[in-house]
C-alpha cells in the first residue's frame, strides 16, 4: 500500500546533477589511491566506478519510475540509437541538433563539460560535441514500440 509518503519528485536535470556531484565527490579518494580519473588518463578502475554510479543513480531511478527501460550505458558508443532509450541534452548553442548525453569530461574543473553525441533524424551517430555543463537541460527519451515519450519530471516510489 502506497500512502505517497515516500514519493520523490525529481527531474532528469536533478538526476544528472546528482550523478555529476557523486563523480566529483569520489575524486579525492581516487587521487589518494592513485587511480586516474581524467579522460585520457583513466583506466578500468575509474570506468567501473563511473558506470556503477550511473547505474545506481540514473538507471535504477528511471527503472523505479518507468519499470522497464533500455537506457544506453554511460560512455557507451552506439552507431544508432533507434532501439534505445537515452538522455537528451538541450543546449541553447546547438538548437538545431539532437544531442545524446555520452559522458562527463574535465577541462578547467572536474566534470565541468560533457560529451554529447549528435544524432540525425534516423538516430544515427554523427559526431561527439563537447559542451559546458552549465545551462544545459536534460530529458529522458523513452521508447515503447512506435511510441516515444519525452520525460523531464519523475515521481519515484521509494518503497518499491
Amino acid at each position: 500500500m502506497n500512502n505517497n509518503n515516500n514519493i520523490w519528485k525529481t527531474s532528469i536535470n536533478e538526476l544528472i546533477s546528482i550523478f555529476r556531484e557523486s563523480l566529483n565527490s569520489v575524486i579525492p579518494s581516487m587521487e589518494k589511491g592513485k587511480i586516474p580519473w581524467r579522460k585520457g588518463e583513466s583506466y578500468d578502475e575509474w570506468d567501473d566506478i563511473s558506470h556503477s554510479l550511473y547505474k545506481a543513480l540514473i538507471k535504477t531511478n528511471l527503472y523505479k519510475e518507468l519499470e522497464k527501460s533500455n537506457l544506453v550505458n554511460y560512455d557507451g558508443y552506439y552507431e544508432n540509437y533507434s532501439k534505445y532509450d537515452y538522455l537528451l541534452v538541450k543546449s541553447k548553442v546547438y538548437l538545431d541538433n539532437s544531442l545524446v548525453f555520452y559522458n562527463f569530461i574535465s577541462k578547467n574543473e572536474p566534470h565541468d563539460y560533457l560529451e554529447a553525441m549528435v544524432i540525425d533524424k534516423y538516430e544515427n551517430s554523427i559526431e561527439i560535441l563537447e559542451l559546458k555543463y552549465e545551462n544545459l537541460d536534460f530529458s529522458f527519451v523513452k521508447k515503447n514500440g512506435l511510441n516515444i515519450e519525452i520525460i523531464t519530471e519523475l515521481e519515484i516510489d521509494l518503497d518499491e
